[in-house]
């Protein structure tokens, strides 16, 4: 059986491009013959007060399930968005590898390639032959094409510095 990116009908392209918390990036419409299948996100993001919490995935492609009584599987690629507040380096301990891509940061953690540009993390997860196209196709939600370069982190993002990153105190 071959299924959707998550197997759920989740928000579309239209619903999403209102978001406004912190900009979104996404590859377009297809990555190498991938089409954009689906996207996951709360369904409450319109509702949440505190919209920097919520991620987005966009999942290209589609896959047959596997396994037995919990049958699953994973699109060829997908791509996860989320706040620097969120998600950031200074999560880390030690000091990740960081290199240059298209004018934002890079490191390579946890299986995937995030990307820090702006106030926003990108992560893409999959078949590594797909990390390529889907880092020169990354443009902001609603670009039509994608630009040369990204916004580079905002200062003190990578290293967990912004007031947003800090522990909430009680």
């Amino acid at each position: 059986m071959l299924v959707s990116g998550c197997g759920e009908d989740g928000p579309t392209l239209s619903e999403v491009e209102k978001f406004d918390a912190y900009p979104l990036y996404y590859a377009g419409g297809e990555i190498a013959g991938n089409e954009l299948d689906d996207i996951s996100g709360e369904d409450s993001w319109q509702r949440n007060p505190d919209q920097r919490s919520v991620g987005f995935t966009f999942f290209y492609g589609t896959c047959e399930l596997e396994g037995g009584d919990r049958p699953s599987c994973s699109p060829p690629i997908q791509i996860q968005v989320s706040s620097i507040c969120d998600r950031h380096l200074g999560l880390y301990k030690g000091r990740p590898e960081v290199s240059d891509l298209r004018g934002a940061k890079a490191s390579a953690n946890g299986g995937g390639l995030e990307i820090f540009t702006g106030r926003t993390t990108v992560v893409i997860f999959g078949e590594h032959k797909l990390f390529r196209p889907a880092i020169q196709q990354l443009r902001r939600l609603g670009q039509d094409t994608p630009p040369s370069r990204l916004p580079p982190p905002v200062p003190g993002a990578l290293r967990g510095k912004l007031p947003c990153q800090q522990p909430k105190r009680r």
